[in-house]
């Protein structure tokens, strides 16, 4: 038979990666090491940003994402986030036409097609547009939707005044195609208004771009940790990573939200400044700087001589009296309609709620600190339940690396200020916990160990690690800077930060080198060491809380060893045989030198290798094919359970397996009771191709 017949059988050898994510997925559920979720694959919705047409930052009434044009002069247009009339979300898009006169003119809503995503489709590809409109009385003024792929134009609606009164569905699939040599792809709803009085109301929503592209959401590393992220524009590098919640943008949070239910969104405020900045009012901005200057300027605290108390570093930010009820409710008002704005997102992050406290220049003029506190205190109290009340949303306060805020008196010394607010947050954050950049000295440093709190600022190692497990009922973000180019640096933070997680905590690694921007987060090796979950609460083997030193913690498949004091070195005796960081060898029995600032994590998991063979093969229909999956546990205890899936392709049909497989969801998959350390196993099979 000629070669040109035969067809090639991609999916074993093309899905071998994806095999081995599935098994990776399945032996995760037995606690053994980690990859991707064995579950549905989820399409990419390239228009997620704007497609929920209820981020509205600017307040224009324009839904964010969506541009807007138009030809001649078509006035009396008016555009708003309607939230009585919606498929989806908390509200649509609305388009209102209502004047009496005026000149001809089209007014319309675009979306184009990103062309810096991770995702973006190839030249070619079908995509299918979907969107929801609904229209009523239109009167000498026609509506119209359409598509643009390359140069050709598709028509789903053409001009018409009929009002559907009622929400309908339209669906076109067109494929990808280049304009002056790029991909393009345009999505237009417009209204079309003659000369004269003319009246209409349009509204659209849930309007989505879905291609075959797909991704598995990933799962959980093998140790507890969950990370967050911080003022990303790409939602796309947000859905193939460990992140678990977001500090970001409506637009962006609503985007990653729509494709990764378990991801939580958070947006950004300022707490308790007025920012004069024209894109933060109402938004970063509770207050409205221009309105407070104009018609409240007894809202500004002013400091000993009569001056606008205005923040260190940032300069464009005012303190507020948040202690005068006017302000709260100023506050409130702002902050329930950003919240509706951007989707009610689960969690408002309160920036720089710190820094009133970091020095007695920034101590209110007209209060004492302990006034301060209480108003502080009422302020929280203020809008804490009328968040919860209004959409579920929870304040996550952060006050930097001042994790004494949040700390208990000990040793006759009095609680932070943190202990009245606590009932009223949902969590907070801990900046530059562990290790942390000196701008003074333009270098990465690791924090003192830290002496008995006496000051409400405190920020010692010792600190950080009571704050974030003192507080495990609490969503705590922990965001250690680190070096890069320093490992002894990024394991110590590593291993602090194992040292203390909680199911409520999270991480955030970064080389943040400036006050006023978030760098691109860091993923070394290291923090995937596959250790399993905590079994205990840390301990102090040698030492003590006061003065310091070695610090354990036992966790499911290892154990983790900080030692944060500034002197001294420790020893420690393994009772069983590991691996270290750098997956060497570590024998029962072997005596570790922990010097200061050094974190270690040893483990002793399984760890099964899989290969399938052959890699590609060439076969004519009703031809069958022999494959092998060889499987080996190169870790240092026994697997059990594992699950082994292959995905069988269209077209194959399994003729016999050994073991006897059984098929799951197109995939042939077998149940292995026990692996043990050190062993190898094959599995054998024999596909048709019909």
């Amino acid at each position: 038979m000629k070669e040109a017949k035969k067809r090639r059988v991609p999916a074993l050898s093309d899905h071998l990666s994806k095999a081995r994510l599935l098994l990776s997925a399945c032996l995760i559920a037995g606690g053994l090491a980690w990859g991707a979720y064995a579950q549905t694959p989820i399409q990419y919705n390239y228009l997620a940003t704007a497609g929920e047409c209820e981020a509205d930052v600017d307040k224009n009434g324009n839904a964010d994402g969506w541009g807007t044009n138009q030809s001649g002069a078509p006035s009396g247009i008016t555009n708003s986030i309607d939230k009585t009339y919606k498929i989806s979300g908390v509200g649509s898009q609305k388009i209102t036409i209502n004047r009496s006169s005026g000149s001809a003119g089209s007014y319309w809503f675009i979306w184009l097609l990103p062309s810096s995503t991770m995702i973006n489709p190839s030249v070619g590809m079908p995509l299918n547009f979907r969107i929801n409109l609904r229209t009523q009385g239109f009167s000498n003024a026609t509506y119209q939707l359409l598509v643009k792929s390359g140069n050709t134009t598709y028509d789903i609606v053409k001009p018409t005044s009929v009002s559907t009164n009622i929400w309908q569905s339209f669906s076109f699939v067109a494929p990808l195609k280049l304009r002056d040599n790029a991909p393009y792809f345009e999505v237009r709803i417009q209204v079309n208004l003659n000369e004269g009085a003319a009246a209409g109301q349009l509204w659209f929503d849930d309007a989505r771009l879905l291609s075959s592209q797909s991704f598995i959401a990933p799962a959980q590393p093998p140790n507890n940790i969950k990370t967050v992220m911080f003022y990303e524009s790409d939602w796309t590098k947000l859905l193939n990573t460990t992140f678990s919640m977001g500090v970001l943008l409506p637009a962006v949070g609503m985007a990653v939200r729509h494709h990764r239910s378990d991801f939580q969104v958070a947006i950004n405020t300022a707490s308790i400044y007025s920012i004069n900045n024209t894109w933060s009012r109402y938004n970063t901005d509770l207050f409205d700087y221009t309105d407070c200057d104009q018609n409240n300027p007894s809202w500004f605290l002013l400091d000993a001589n009569q001056n606008r108390l205005i923040h260190q570093t940032y300069t464009d930010r005012y303190v507020m009296d948040i202690g005068s009820a006017a302000v709260q409710e100023r506050a409130w008002l702002s902050l329930q309609s950003y919240l509706d704005r951007a989707g009610r997102p689960k969690w408002v992050f309160f920036d720089n709620w710190g820094d009133a406290y970091y020095e007695e220049r920034m101590m209110p003029h007209r209060y004492t600190r302990e006034t301060w506190n209480q108003a502080v205190t009422n302020y929280l109290a203020y809008l804490a339940p009328r968040m919860r009340s209004h959409s579920d949303s929870e304040l996550l306060p952060n006050t930097g690396s001042r994790s004494g805020f949040w700390l208990r008196g000990s040793g006759g010394n009095e609680d932070g200020p943190g202990i009245s607010w606590l009932p009223h947050v949902g969590g907070f954050v801990i900046e530059h916990a562990f290790t942390r950049y000196d701008n003074t000295n333009q270098t990465f440093i690791y924090h003192s160990y830290g002496n008995w709190r006496n000051r409400w600022t405190d920020n010692g190692w010792r600190h950080h690690l009571r704050a974030i497990t003192e507080n495990s009922t609490k969503r705590v973000l922990v965001l250690p800077n680190v070096d890069p180019n320093n490992q002894q640096m990024i394991r110590y933070a590593l291993a602090s930060y194992l040292l203390a997680q909680t199911d409520n905590s999270m991480l955030l690694l970064r080389n943040r080198v400036d006050l006023g921007g978030y760098s691109t987060p860091l993923f070394p090796p290291e923090m995937f060491v596959p250790v399993g979950r905590p079994l205990s609460n840390y301990q102090i083997l040698q030492g003590d809380l006061a003065n310091g030193g070695l610090f354990f913690r036992e966790y499911q498949y290892g154990v983790v060893l900080v030692n944060p004091t500034e002197s001294n070195t420790y020893t420690y005796q393994t009772t069983k045989r590991y691996f270290n960081w750098d997956q060497q060898n570590v024998p029962n029995g072997t005596i570790i030198t922990i010097p200061p600032k050094t974190g270690i994590v040893l483990y002793a998991n399984s760890h099964i290798n899989i290969s399938l063979s052959p890699q590609e093969v060439r076969v004519n229909p009703g031809e069958a094919v022999n494959y092998t999956v060889t499987y080996q546990n190169i870790g240092l205890r026994p697997a059990s359970n594992a699950k082994i899936e292959v995905p069988l392709p269209n077209g194959a049909h399994l003729v016999t397996s050994n073991p006897p497989a059984t098929i799951v969801n197109g995939k042939l998959q077998w149940i292995i009771p026990t692996i043990a350390a050190g062993s190898t196993g094959t599995l054998t099979f024999r596909v048709e191709l019909r």
